[in-house]
């Protein structure tokens, strides 16, 4: 018996989106369950021949037709809302959670390094939905060798920037779906009087991995958060 590679495992709540995306933008009905026997098989078919195209396809979707009100933790309806909001009860009001931050964190890594981690995207995150995210953004006129002028971006505090680096490799995201890259994406499209619901989406998507990996180390350790935890649900 050959051995298939499986490219994406999909949960039950998974199959049911991409199904009724597909009955969508291939068959021309609002659900999959609207379908006749004959083309919900074919859908099927489809899915199972490659998942991870498929599902690749139905997140650029969503990207693409982000709108506040489909789960954002700005507007109160983030999908992991109730736990980021104790969570956020935990965080200094003004200094870092840890002084210094480990580059590198390891696969199951524990509470603290990940809070400060949450900390700092908790910052960057109001700030953008506040103020564009020029505050942790900037950008200044420069000139070249010609006197062209040209604008030039940068963080303003290089930890921060650092600590969005480490989020990043620590999710192992691509740079289409990185904190980094489309928060900076996002604060160049304000300067400019615009903005990005693809963008925001995949901020929203780093918020909701980070809260994942938060709650798997609350339930990994014991001792000292738990009576702070206290009504936690997770």
């Amino acid at each position: 018996m050959n051995n298939v590679k499986q490219l994406h495992r999909l949960m039950p709540e998974q199959v049911e989106k991409l199904l009724n995306y597909m009955a969508q933008e291939l068959k021309g009905e609002d659900t999959f369950s609207l379908l006749a026997k004959e083309d919900q098989m074919d859908l099927i078919s489809m899915l199972c021949d490659n998942p991870t195209e498929w599902w690749t396809k139905y997140e650029k979707h969503l990207a693409n037709t982000f709108r506040l009100k489909d789960g954002s933790y700005w507007t109160g309806n983030g999908k992991y809302q109730d736990f980021s909001d104790k969570v956020e009860k935990l965080v200094p009001a003004r200094d870092a959670v840890m002084k210094y931050l480990p580059y590198s964190l390891e696969p199951k890594q524990s509470f603290k390094p990940l809070l400060e981690c949450f900390r700092v995207y908790s910052n960057i995150y109001y700030d953008l939905y506040n103020n564009g995210g020029t505050n942790m953004y900037d950008r200044r006129e420069e000139w070249d060798e010609y006197d062209d002028e040209y604008w030039c971006y940068e963080w303003r505090q290089t930890d921060m920037e650092e600590v969005v680096d480490t989020i990043d490799k620590y999710l192992k995201l691509p740079e289409s779906k990185s904190l980094k890259y489309n928060y900076q994406k996002e604060v160049k499209a304000y300067y400019d009087g615009g903005r990005s619901g693809t963008n925001r989406y995949y901020i929203e998507r780093v918020g909701d991995q980070l809260l994942e990996k938060l709650q798997a180390a609350y339930k990994s350790e014991n001792a000292h958060l738990l009576e702070r935890f206290k009504g936690v649900e997770v």
